[in-house]
């Protein structure tokens, strides 16, 4: 599986203060049986669904659904776009209302000076 974490990565080539995102590749290994003093510490740092104990005693570990990189990508790049419209319009109306402000200022007889 990865995990691809957005902006964390190594500093990108001429582009100072960016960076690339951070891929980071595991693999699990489940162990087939856990007695019951595992199963409960465990279940301390991986909450999520209780494992279902089977008929034999054993536990079933729910099974981890697949990891779509590029969907995860596309999901990302969406969010950054979005933030920096919301940036740019932000600083548009910031804009505006200084001018505003200045405009009102003028008319009242004030100076900048």
């Amino acid at each position: 599986s990865q995990l691809i974490i957005p902006n964390k990565g190594m500093p990108r080539r001429h582009e100072p203060g960016r960076f690339g995102d951070m891929v980071v590749e595991f693999e699990v290994e489940f162990p087939k049986t856990l007695d019951e003093s595992s199963r409960k510490e465990l279940g301390k740092y991986l909450p999520g669904p209780e494992p279902r104990e089977q008929p034999n005693g054993t536990f079933s570990i729910p099974e981890l659904l697949p990891f779509d990189v590029e969907a995860f990508r596309r999901e990302n790049e969406e969010r950054e776009r979005k933030k920096k419209e919301a940036q740019s319009q932000k600083k548009k109306k910031e804009l505006h209302e200084s001018v505003s402000t200045t405009e009102e200022e003028e008319a009242r007889g004030y100076s900048r000076g």
